[in-house]
């Protein structure tokens, strides 16, 4: 199991939402309220999960309004 980056002082993101972006599980569901960063955690997280060798195949993103 890899463990959480710290994250860096500068970095916007809330711990929770640091957490949900390396979060490891294999399913992740983000809830939150209109503007609060939803889109642009999971953004991250597949960026970070491609980084990490995941493959584009191995992704789905659903997102709704």
């Amino acid at each position: 199991m890899a463990k959480i980056p710290l994250k860096p002082n500068n970095e916007t993101f809330t711990d929770t939402q640091w957490q949900a972006i390396f979060d490891e599980g294999d399913h992740l569901l983000v809830s939150a309220s209109a503007g609060s960063g939803k889109t642009t955690v999971l953004v991250r997280r597949v960026i970070e999960k491609l980084k990490s060798g995941v493959g584009v195949d191995e992704l789905l993103i659903v997102t709704f309004t």
